[in-house]
């Protein structure tokens, strides 16, 4: 059986739809990929859509219909921005802020996936994100980035003063000692 040659114009057209699946995401796979992760809700920020964590900021839809503004680490923030500084950018304003702007456009769908994981392990209470990642065990959770145990919260070792040690054994405070006069 012989094969009808297809026309160039339907060729071309079937090319760039499948560029533009490969390509860009909408604000739609954002929306789809960021209420996958626990937690998120839908709100707005500056009067644009945007999601947040437990009250937290996550991302938000820039002005420009076309991007993105999330919050990152910076260090995370930092590597994108030397991979792919087309897809990943910042401007004057987001430069002293855990921020990063994406092109929605410029990404494609698993790798805005994994950069949402990493925005949302960042802007996440400790706890959601130890419960996420399995770090629960036998009712008891993890410490995450200081975070609070079951039996109370994570507090920071006191520097010694002469004294202490002693007033705490006897179930007192310590009192405060004068500082030394320097001669």
């Amino acid at each position: 059986m012989k094969r009808e040659a297809r026309s160039p114009a339907r060729t071309k057209r079937r090319r760039s739809a499948a560029g533009a699946a490969r390509g860009g995401v909408t604000w739609a796979t954002v929306r789809e990929l960021a209420l996958a992760l626990p937690g998120v809700v839908e709100g707005t920020s500056y009067g644009t859509p945007a999601f947040h964590v437990q009250r937290k900021f996550l991302l938000r839809l820039k002005e420009d219909g076309e991007s993105i503004a999330l919050k990152i680490d910076f260090a995370d923030r930092d590597v994108l921005l030397q991979l792919d500084p087309e897809t990943f950018y910042l401007t004057d304003h987001y430069l002293g802020w855990p921020a990063l702007l994406v092109r929605l456009p410029r990404i494609r769908k698993a790798q805005l996936r994994e950069v949402l994981a990493r925005a949302w392990r960042f802007a996440a209470p400790p706890r959601l994100v130890a419960a996420r990642a399995g770090v629960a065990r036998e009712g008891r959770e993890a410490t995450v980035r200081g975070a609070a145990t079951i039996e109370g919260p994570v507090r920071p070792r006191a520097v010694s003063r002469p004294g202490a040690r002693a007033a705490r054994a006897a179930g007192g405070r310590a009192a405060r000692t004068p500082p030394r006069a320097r001669g």
